[in-house]
């Protein structure tokens, strides 16, 4: 077959899965009219098979069918035959040798869509949700098909999908270029949602620290507070808290604007220190008083 790498990407196999998007039919349907293995899996599955379109469960494929989780079902997707799918290399003699030896057929083609994130923790039961709608099955799908982009077309962006059914219209194959772009694209997204999830965390860790707070008896608890870190949101209900304990705030920077705009007064560090805002004011802090 040769090596991926040295040119295009012969499509034989496509997974598509994760929150379906109409878009999938489009490409589902090019795919399968060139000829290609569509795999799928739940609300996608359902999806394909209502406009005629045939796909292999991916629970069958992975011997695990019955393994399903009422919260996340896109437990099937963490099985080591679904993830050989995309992480053997084309070409390689020894993993084209383990591939036959375990029933492992290639993936050439992943399209999935993230889940959204349940970012309102505003509830008790709120981070919960969030956490359990966390798409961790299909991030890790989607950065392993990255990593081996020198084997496998990865998008999980859904506006990629139509540009890429033309392009298998027209060589029923994508260049390295283009995956290696698409590739990018897949770490640089999914980076931003694991970002996502850690500031929502964040954000919950706050809560819990206000509530902390919010319990201490009397006004003298709390003397001074510094509130000069890199902004986040959780920080103006925190600021907010203190302030109307009567406690004084030092702060600087992006920090302090934010906080005077939200109509919470700070004593400004570098004033309070004397020394001079340098470096966009991230040496403020380091100072003796």
């Amino acid at each position: 077959m040769g090596n991926a790498e040295e040119g295009y990407v012969h499509m034989r196999n496509a997974f598509l899965g994760g929150s379906f998007v109409p878009d999938m039919i489009g490409i589902a349907g090019t795919l399968q009219a060139k000829g290609v293995k569509i795999y799928s899996h739940g609300e996608t599955a359902r999806e394909l098979k209502r406009v005629g379109i045939t796909s292999t469960d991916v629970g069958e494929y992975g011997d695990n069918p019955h393994l399903v989780d009422p919260v996340n079902h896109d437990l099937p997707l963490l099985n080591p035959k679904v993830h050989g799918s995309v992480l053997y290399r084309r070409g390689n003699d020894q993993d084209e040798k383990d591939a036959a030896a375990n029933g492992i057929v290639p993936f050439d083609v992943v399209a999935v869509n993230l889940k959204p994130l349940k970012t309102d923790i505003a509830s008790p039961e709120g981070l919960s949700h969030m956490l359990n709608s966390i798409d961790v099955p299909i991030l890790a799908l989607a950065r392993g098909a990255a990593k081996n982009h020198a084997s496998v077309l990865v998008m999980t962006d859904p506006k990629d999908y139509n540009w890429t059914a033309m392009c298998v219209d027209a060589h029923t194959g994508i260049e390295l270029s283009a995956r290696r772009q698409l590739a990018g694209k897949v770490f640089q997204q999914t980076a931003a949602y694991y970002q996502r999830v850690q500031e929502v965390l964040e954000d919950a860790l706050a809560r819990v620290q206000l509530e902390s707070l919010d319990s201490m008896t009397g006004r003298d608890s709390v003397g001074n507070a510094l509130v000069s870190v890199w902004y986040k949101d959780g920080i103006v209900d925190m600021a907010r808290m203190l302030h109307e304990r009567s406690v004084p705030l030092y702060s600087s920077g992006g920090t302090a604007k934010k906080l005077n705009t939200e109509g919470i007064p700070v004593i400004d560090v570098a004033a309070f220190t004397g020394y001079p805002p340098l470096f966009g004011h991230r040496v403020v802090t380091l100072h003796e008083k």
